[in-house]
C-alpha cells in the first residue's frame, strides 16, 4: 500500500475547531472517518483527494486525533496532536518583522533574506507537550472485543448474539455492561432478532466515569433451511444452539438442542461426530436416542427431544430418524 493512499490530517487540528480536513489519494466516494482514541468525531466521503470532516464537538488542546480510511484502523496515517493555534512550534524562529518592517515587505525591496533561528526551547515545549499528551493516552481506557454470533433460536428464528470478551484497561478490575438504552448490569452478551444499529457501553464498577462505548450493526442470518425428506412419520423438526467457551460450563462447550415432533421415538445424529461431552459413551454411534416431552395422543403424535453438548463452531448437519429405520431419515443444517 502506498503512502498516498492513507489517511492525513491537513487542517483543522486546533483547538474549538469542529471542521477537520484530511487528504487521501482514495478513490471519489470513499468514507473517511475521524476519531479521538476510540471515540468517532465524525466521517464523510472524499471528492478530488480531500474531504472536510465536520466534528460532533469542538476539538481539545492536546488530545490525540486521527482519520481512517473505511473503518477504524484501517489506513491511517500519523496521529495528530489538537493545538492552540495552526502555528505548529519545531524549534524554528521565523523572521516576521525588520526594524518595523514586515519582512516580506522586506524582500519585496530587495532586501537579502534573514536566516530562520533555531531556539532549543520552543522544541523542547513541543516534547513535552508530547510527553504530557502521552500520559493522557496511559490514562485508564476500557478496551474490549465484541463478536457477534449468527445462529438459530426456538423455531429456528435466525439470531445474532453479540458478546463482549477479552476486556481490559478498567482500574477496577471489575466492569458492567449496557446494551443500547438498557439497564447497567453484568451480563455481557445480549441476543438479537431484528436487523438495527445497536451500541454497547463497558464501564468500570467503580468509577463509571470511565467507559468506552461502541457502535455496530446487527443483520440476521438468512432463513433456516427447512428439513429435507420430511415424511409422515417426523412431522417437524427444530433446534436451538448456544455457543459457550468450555471453562464457562464445566467443560461442556456448545449447546445443539434438537426438538421433534414425531408419531414415534426418534434418534438423531450430527454429522462427523460420535461422542458429546455429556455423552462420552454411546450406545449405538452416531445416533442419540431422543427423551420424551410428552405429545397429542389424539393425534398419535410424540414431543421428543436431545441435549448435546460439545459441538463445534460452524455449519453442521443434524440428522432425525425413527429408532433403528434409516428409510425414516430426515436432514436439515444448523449453525453454531
Amino acid at each position: 500500500m502506498a503512502y498516498e493512499d492513507l489517511a492525513y490530517i491537513t487542517a483543522g487540528a486546533v483547538h474549538g475547531s469542529t471542521q477537520v480536513e484530511v487528504s487521501t489519494q482514495q478513490p471519489d466516494g470513499t468514507v473517511v472517518l475521524l476519531y479521538s482514541f476510540y471515540e468517532l468525531l465524525g466521517s464523510d466521503i472524499i471528492t478530488d483527494g480531500v474531504v472536510t470532516l465536520e466534528t460532533n464537538r469542538p476539538l481539545e488542546y492536546l488530545e490525540v486525533i486521527q482519520a481512517f480510511v473505511e473503518s477504524f484502523g484501517e489506513k491511517s496515517g500519523p496521529a495528530t496532536i489538537v493545538q492552540l493555534s495552526d502555528t505548529e512550534l519545531t524549534g524554528w524562529q521565523k523572521p516576521t518583522t525588520i526594524n518595523g518592517q514586515s519582512y516580506q515587505d522586506w524582500l519585496a525591496e530587495g532586501n537579502p533574506p534573514i536566516p530562520s533561528l533555531y531556539i532549543p526551547n520552543i522544541l523542547n515545549r513541543v516534547l513535552y507537550e508530547r510527553q504530557n499528551t502521552l500520559s493522557q493516552i496511559e490514562d485508564p481506557k476500557i478496551v474490549f472485543q465484541l463478536v457477534l454470533d449468527c445462529s438459530y433460536g426456538v423455531g429456528n428464528v435466525p439470531q445474532v448474539v453479540a458478546t463482549v470478551k477479552n476486556v481490559s484497561g478498567s482500574p477496577s478490575g471489575s466492569v458492567m455492561y449496557r446494551f443500547d438504552e438498557g439497564a447497567m448490569d453484568n451480563i455481557s452478551s445480549k441476543t438479537y432478532t431484528a436487523n438495527g444499529s445497536k451500541k454497547i457501553e463497558v464501564i468500570d464498577s467503580e468509577d463509571t466515569d470511565i467507559r468506552t462505548e461502541l457502535e455496530f450493526d446487527v443483520v440476521m442470518p438468512a432463513a433456516a433451511p427447512e428439513p429435507s425428506g420430511v415424511n409422515e412419520d417426523i412431522v417437524s423438526v427444530g433446534w436451538t444452539t448456544e455457543r459457550y467457551d468450555p471453562s464457562s460450563n464445566g467443560g461442556l462447550g456448545n449447546f445443539l438442542w434438537p426438538q421433534i415432533v414425531a408419531t414415534g421415538d426418534t434418534e438423531v445424529s450430527v454429522d462427523g461426530i460420535t461422542s458429546y461431552t455429556n455423552l462420552p459413551t454411546m450406545i449405538n454411534p452416531p445416533w442419540v436416542k431422543t427423551n420424551n416431552n410428552g405429545g397429542n395422543p389424539a393425534h398419535g403424535l410424540i414431543f421428543q427431544y436431545a441435549w448435546l453438548y460439545g459441538v463445534p463452531n460452524g455449519e453442521g448437519v443434524l440428522r432425525v430418524r425413527l429408532v433403528g429405520q434409516p428409510s425414516t431419515a430426515i436432514y436439515t443444517t444448523f449453525y453454531m
